[in-house]
């Protein structure tokens, strides 16, 4: 019955960070997963229509209890996103999440449904032998 489900509308753009909550690091805390807030500038639209200059986005910040590459965005740099209402995602109720961001309540939420990642190894320095 999947086919009876409409499809739920994407959008993917390319966007500047403007502003992304604050979070907790994931040893600090009881939950294995969580997502935070995070303000886009709209560069540009590739697929799916959107007409504002800014959007709002929920994107997972780790999982597992690992840091995601989102956790280590920087404020000024441009991201590709794929993006769905938020409102599609009642399943992410339940989860943590972080909104440190000023209140927009006019303002759509998407969710980011691109793959996640998780940053590469830190190389470990040898020890330093006398």
């Amino acid at each position: 019955r999947i086919a009876a489900h409409p499809a739920i509308p994407r959008i993917a753009m390319r966007a500047t960070l403007l502003a992304r909550s604050q979070f907790e690091e994931p040893e600090y805390v009881a939950y294995n997963k969580a997502y935070m807030y995070c303000d886009y500038r709209v560069e540009a639209v590739t697929a799916g229509t959107y007409a504002a200059k800014d959007v709002r986005v929920a994107q997972w910040v780790f999982l597992g209890r690992k840091l995601l590459t989102t956790s280590t965005r920087e404020v000024g740099q441009a991201y590709d996103l794929l993006l769905e209402p938020f409102a599609a995602h009642p399943e992410l109720a339940d989860e943590q999440a972080y909104d440190t961001l000023e209140a927009d309540p006019d303002r759509p939420v998407f969710w980011d449904v691109a793959p996640v990642a998780y940053p590469p190894p830190q190389p470990v320095a040898p020890d330093a032998a006398p």
